[in-house]
């Protein structure tokens, strides 16, 4: 279950990533998200893996 959850966040910060304007996200994810920049790169990399 926390596999596929991890999987589902990737997943949706990986849309959000693509919606949000070129050298915006960052921003976008401290003010969206409570995640860092590491922990949204590691969720997003499990969902393409």
């Amino acid at each position: 279950m926390l596999l596929s959850n991890a999987v589902e966040i990737g997943r949706r910060l990986t849309e959000a990533k693509e919606l949000v304007p070129h050298g915006e996200w960052l921003k976008w994810l401290t003010e969206s998200v409570s995640y860092s920049r590491c922990t949204a790169s590691r969720l997003m990399k499990t969902f393409r893996e």
